[in-house]
């Protein structure tokens, strides 16, 4: 099942999408984030992967890698590996905790269905020279209809680790709200978010401190150096603006004790 659509020049096809989020954070605060990419109905066989990296001090800028060979994570004993040697990215995520699925969407057109497959996780991340050690996260989205037929106009998105626990929100804004959240793997009700707080009935995390990774429309903070991608791409979707942070953050909950973790979080503006 699929949307058919037509991207840049390539031919008709029938859209589907597998995407792979993967993160860490180090103890002292330097991290990076992954992505790998399937896509199938855009004319030609892609597979984009990129990383984002930033160390523990905000005067050392963030930095970028990205290939159109990339390679998909794949579980193996138990744990998920992601080896992409055009990235030299060679990580293992080893979950802590309990899957998450959750279907975002579906209609005639097609569906949007998510898969946390680590929501804590103890993560060992090598890329090229440099390594990453600590706590992370992981997740994958299955596409089979066009993001901008989606009922959504921005889009709230973010995840709290520590060594306890951990908290993922999800927040459509649209004429018709869609909203999760789940905390330690149980679903709650959201009640609201922003680039300072998320708040439910049992808790809330604050953001104690922002860095912002990435800032801007999409074709000026992704792709203005990816153009064979962007070319294959509608304009509506180079046109998003999107702003991601890593934060410190404190977690309240139960009983109000306040834990310390930190959270990557991101607001993106679909119209």
């Amino acid at each position: 099942m699929g949307f058919p659509f037509r991207a840049g020049r390539g031919k008709l096809g029938r859209l589907n999408v597998e995407k792979f989020y993967l993160d860490v954070v180090c103890a002292d605060g330097s991290g990076c984030i992954g992505y790998a990419t399937k896509l199938a109905g855009v004319g030609l066989p892609l597979s984009p992967a990129a990383l984002l990296m930033w160390g523990p001090g905000e005067n050392e800028p963030p930095t970028q890698i990205r290939t159109l060979r990339g390679k998909l994570p794949a579980l193996v004993d138990g744990a998920w590996q992601w080896n992409c040697p055009t990235l030299a990215v060679s990580g293992i995520w080893r979950s802590q905790t309990q899957p998450i699925a959750q279907t975002l969407w579906s209609g005639a057109s097609g569906a949007v269905s998510w898969e946390n497959f680590a929501p804590r996780a103890q993560v060992t991340l090598r890329v090229g020279e440099r390594q990453f050690q600590g706590l992370g996260y992981a997740e994958r989205i299955r596409m089979t209809i066009a993001p901008w037929h989606l009922p959504i106009d921005s889009l709230h998105w973010g995840r709290f680790v520590n060594a306890e626990t951990s908290v993922v929100w999800i927040a459509w804004e649209h004429d018709t709200q869609r909203n999760w959240l789940w905390h330690g793997g149980q679903s709650r009700e959201l009640h609201a978010v922003s680039p300072d707080a998320v708040v439910w009935r049992e808790g809330r995390i604050d953001f104690t401190s922002r860095r912002v990774l990435r800032s801007g429309r999409l074709d000026e903070t992704v792709f203005h150096r990816w153009p064979r991608v962007a070319r294959w791409l509608p304009a509506q979707i180079r046109a998003y603006e999107e702003t991601k942070w890593c934060s410190r953050a404190t977690l309240r909950a139960d009983d109000g004790t306040p834990t310390d973790g930190w959270a990557i979080h991101e607001f993106v503006r679909f119209q």
